[in-house]
């Protein structure tokens, strides 16, 4: 993750930046020794950690917006964080599950920031 992210000083950010790392989680067993450098990241493991990243900073930049694209981002942002679709590949849930993270526990830090903005209905499909 660069240095760019509006959430980059946060606990979140700093775990998924180190769950990016090839040489941590569960998968680390599966690629060769190469892989396995320490700071080596993954494509995969970096898309998943861009997404997260990516929903954390519209949660945070666009939490005071009521109408708008800034609403559609933050609302977009917020439904896939509380959704506990599994079906897609990229879901919240199993993103959280790839990089051996807890999703309650990053759900609670994300929402967290956004606790004066009107409750939005969550996705259940």
């Amino acid at each position: 993750m660069n240095g760019t992210s509006v959430v980059s000083g946060n606990t979140t950010a700093r775990n998924l930046y180190l769950a990016a790392d090839c040489s941590h989680g569960k998968d680390a067993d599966d690629g060769s020794k190469d892989d396995r450098q320490f700071g080596k990241v993954c494509p995969e493991r970096k898309l998943a950690v861009a997404v997260f990243s990516r929903a954390a900073n519209d949660l945070w930049k666009f939490r005071h917006a009521r109408r708008g694209a800034g609403y559609s981002l933050y609302a977009d942002a917020r439904n896939w964080i509380t959704s506990n679709d599994r079906k897609w590949p990229y879901s919240f849930l199993n993103l959280c599950d790839v990089l051996n993270l807890a999703a309650d526990a990053i759900r609670a830090e994300l929402l967290g920031n956004t606790s004066g903005h009107p409750s939005l209905k969550s996705r259940t499909t």
